[in-house]
């Protein structure tokens, strides 16, 4: 596992994830703050699937943009449990300059995104507010 340049931080934050697949094996989340594919240093956070032979490609991926570069989308990754009661472990990652409609930054946003992925939907979960 690596990230995509030196310059993204890969691995500055590393979580278990419980079992995001929901296929009996834990997987693992993995923060990228500083990764500049969503804007300069938005971030992204990978998720990659357990299995009895683990591989290192990522399963899921997540890029900071929603409100703008600088974001750090992967400061902080973390197992959530299961938030929403649908039998499917949940991600948290925190993005610790998070811009909601721009102005001044404000530390420790986060928001709620959900993706589809190929064996269902990821949820990042907080509140802007």
């Amino acid at each position: 596992m690596s990230g995509e340049s030196s310059g993204d931080k890969f691995g500055f934050s590393v979580s278990l994830a419980g079992d995001v697949d929901n296929d009996d094996y834990d997987d693992v989340v993995i923060g990228a703050p500083f990764n500049d594919v969503g804007g300069t240093s938005a971030g992204r956070v990978y998720i990659y699937y357990g299995s009895s032979s683990m591989n290192a490609r990522e399963d899921v991926v997540m890029t900071g943009h929603h409100y703008g570069p600088g974001e750090a989308l992967g400061f902080s990754v973390s197992d959530a449990g299961d938030v929403n009661n649908d039998g499917y472990a949940d991600v948290m990652a925190g993005a610790p300059f998070f811009l909601p409609g721009g102005g001044m930054r404000m530390p420790g946003g986060m928001h709620l995104q959900e993706m589809v992925s190929p064996v269902g939907r990821v949820r990042l979960w907080g509140d802007p507010s």
